[in-house]
C-alpha cells in the first residue's frame, strides 16, 4: 500500500536549497524563474511564485530552504524532477558586465578566461570573474573593459594552441 498518492499536478512546489551565509542576500519576495535541467536554456523559463512553507534546513550541508509554488497546468515538471533555478538577489544591480558563455573557457584550476583581439590577428587571454549564467550569457564582475573585442567562436582553439591542452 502507498504512502501517500499524489493525484493533482497542476500546481507543483520547488524546494531550493540555498547557501545560509547567502540567505540575506537572496530578495526573497519575488518570483523565481524555474526551468527543467533537461530542456535546452532556449526554452522559455517557468515563473514560479514564494510561498510562505514551515521553514526546513538540512545541517549537512548547512542549507536553508526556500519554497515557490508553479502553476503546472500543462504538466511540463513531475513530482521529484530536478529543475534550474534563477533567484533575485537584493542588491542585484541594473548594470552588468555580460558576454556569450561560448566566449569563456577554463583553466585546469577552475579559472575562468576570455580571449580579447588586440589586433588583427593577435589575441590575448584574460582573466574573468565569474558571477553566474544566464542562458546564453555570461554574467562577470570582472574582466576586459566593456566594449573589448572578445572572441566567441574558437576560443577553445585558441587554449589548446597557446597551453597545449586540449578540452
Amino acid at each position: 500500500n502507498p504512502i501517500m498518492e499524489i493525484s493533482a499536478l497542476n500546481s507543483l512546489w520547488v524546494r531550493v536549497p540555498i547557501p545560509t551565509g547567502d540567505l540575506d542576500s537572496i530578495d526573497q519576495q519575488a518570483d523565481a524563474k524555474i526551468q527543467p535541467s533537461s530542456t535546452s536554456p532556449s526554452i522559455s523559463s517557468l515563473v514560479a511564485k514564494p510561498i510562505n512553507a514551515p521553514p526546513t534546513a538540512d545541517p549537512l550541508t548547512s542549507t536553508t530552504h526556500l519554497y515557490y509554488a508553479i502553476q503546472n497546468d500543462h504538466l511540463a515538471l513531475s513530482p521529484m524532477q530536478r529543475v534550474t533555478v534563477t533567484l533575485n538577489t537584493q542588491n542585484q544591480s541594473t548594470h552588468a558586465l555580460t558576454l556569450p558563455w561560448s566566449a569563456v573557457v577554463f583553466d585546469i584550476y577552475g579559472g575562468s578566461w576570455v580571449y580579447t583581439q588586440k589586433s588583427k590577428y593577435t589575441y590575448e587571454r584574460k582573466r574573468i570573474f565569474l558571477d553566474y549564467v544566464s542562458g546564453h550569457q555570461a554574467i562577470i564582475s570582472e574582466g576586459p573593459p566593456e566594449g573589448s573585442m572578445v572572441v566567441v567562436n574558437g576560443a577553445l582553439e585558441l587554449f589548446g594552441v597557446e597551453t597545449g591542452f586540449a578540452h
